[in-house]
């Protein structure tokens, strides 16, 4: 009889310790989906965060004027995508990493720039002079003027013209350049014929792993606006980072890239090593990716001090994030609307914060120095793109083009309301009362002062006319 009370006790025993552990489980997890919820509510402006892990969705968010479903713009992480391009246009033998820009831009023979390689493109190192700022600098910015100026005729030809002389050794120097990476969609145009050109995103890389939100808008010639113009929802973003997460380039049977292509891209070029202009300390380029890894020949750490180092990115202006974890097998897709620099997101932030709710544990902090402050060394070109106007008028005439392209993309591409494309397309250094905006819904046309952009198709997307 005492030995059947003792069994009942320790069994009564260790369900209570059972019950308890399960409780604080509960609990603990619980914490980290709300410490991680309070960074996406309370500390930055996310539109959408997806986190998958081992193949299966374990958290999601949105933010009130976003879905799963939504296409959202990409900014830079159209550059990976572009990156993606390019390698299926190696492995089908269409395009060599090592041919002069010229052999394919015939119109630019003899000229200085035909000492740049596809690779040096593709590692940021044209050696081209470039002004990659933004917003707050429009008539010095180099991107604004080939997106919204003179440089929406031909993004190629804007980049390839005065004043972007070739200032550095092609391969010598890396530094970051959306003019780089429209060279690089350029010369894809004049590697397939028209017809397979324009199927291109959609035959051979979206349809392949089951995406069907994808679009990708081009200039006026023709050419994929490889830089900047891509949109994709959420959903369909997961599945691009999954096929990233696999690593070996192929998906379901078909073989889209070759199989080292990945990991070749997620490598630190070599071009980094002999000279750079690095902006910022997470400034720790692959190949159109954002790598982890660490540079000994430079002494350089790891960009994002908490995470592994084989974490990588595709990583876009105000927040876009595809990021992937092979050794924890989790991809996370972030969209974001960062215009406020006190709410901007960190990318090993929230990557921590993401570890934990999936860990359900604490994880520790690194003291080491975050990323490689180091090496930053801003680059001043001095390049002016306003000629004999007045700022102001340089300033109004760009902004009128920004406002009548990016509303007609809010409005028709991620189907945003007019509130919030009219937010969508504020900026801080010209007031928007200069360029107000008239909409055509028949003609689906957008008109802002002199200014016109038209929507073209779903795949395609706006055009500034």
């Amino acid at each position: 009889m005492k030995c059947f009370l003792n069994t009942i006790f320790k069994t009564i025993v260790f369900l209570a310790f059972l019950v308890a552990n399960v409780s604080f489980s509960q609990n603990s997890s619980q914490s980290y989906k709300e410490n991680l919820l309070d960074y996406l509510q309370n500390k930055t402006d996310t539109d959408v965060l997806l986190v998958q892990k081992d193949g299966k969705v374990i958290f999601e968010y949105f933010s009130k004027d976003w879905d799963s479903q939504k296409s959202h713009e990409l900014w830079s992480v159209t550059k990976s995508l572009t990156n993606m391009l390019v390698g299926i246009a190696v492995h089908e033998k269409k395009l060599s990493l090592d041919e002069s820009l010229c052999d394919k831009l015939t119109e630019y023979k003899e000229s200085p720039y035909c000492q740049i390689k596809v690779i040096d493109i593709l590692n940021h190192s044209s050696g081209i002079k470039w002004n990659e700022v933004y917003e707050k600098s429009i008539v010095e910015s180099s991107p604004i003027s080939m997106l919204y100026g003179k440089g929406a005729l031909s993004t190629a030809d804007f980049v390839l013209s005065f004043p972007h002389v070739l200032e550095a050794k092609p391969g010598t120097r890396w530094m970051y350049s959306s003019g780089d990476t429209n060279l690089l969609t350029k010369i894809l145009q004049k590697s397939y014929s028209k017809h397979e050109y324009d199927e291109l995103p959609w035959k051979k890389f979206a349809e392949p792993l089951g995406i069907d939100s994808l679009t990708f808008e081009q200039d006026k010639s023709g050419a994929f606006v490889g830089a900047s113009f891509g949109y994709l929802n959420a959903e369909d973003a997961l599945k691009w980072g999954s096929f990233l997460l696999k690593g070996d380039g192929s998906w379901k049977g078909h073989q889209i890239l070759s199989k080292d292509w990945i990991k070749f891209s997620t490598e630190v070029p070599e071009s980094f090593s002999k000279g750079r202009v690095v902006k910022a300390p997470q400034e720790l380029p692959g190949r159109h990716f954002w790598p982890n890894r660490k540079v000994p020949a430079l002494g350089a750490r790891k960009a994002w001090k908490d995470l592994p180092e084989d974490f990588f990115a595709a990583l876009g202006h105000w927040g876009q994030m595809i990021g992937v974890m092979p050794s924890e097998n989790l991809v996370v897709v972030r969209f974001g609307s960062d215009k406020d620099d006190a709410r901007k997101y960190q990318v090993n932030k929230l990557m921590h914060l993401v570890r934990e709710f999936d860990q359900n544990k604490k994880l520790p902090e690194s003291s080491e120095v975050a990323g490689n402050p180091e090496l930053v060394s801003a680059y001043k070109p001095g390049l002016r793109y306003n000629s004999w106007w007045p700022k102001l008028f340089k300033e109004v005439e760009l902004f009128s083009n920004y406002r009548a392209k990016d509303y007609c993309s809010c409005l028709y591409v991620f189907a945003q309301s007019e509130e919030y494309c009219e937010k969508f397309v504020e900026n801080k250094s010209v007031p928007s009362f200069l360029a107000p905006i008239r909409i055509h819904r028949d003609l689906k046309e957008i008109l802002v002062n002199r200014a016109k952009s038209h929507y073209v198709s779903k795949r395609l997307g706006c055009v500034l006319d």
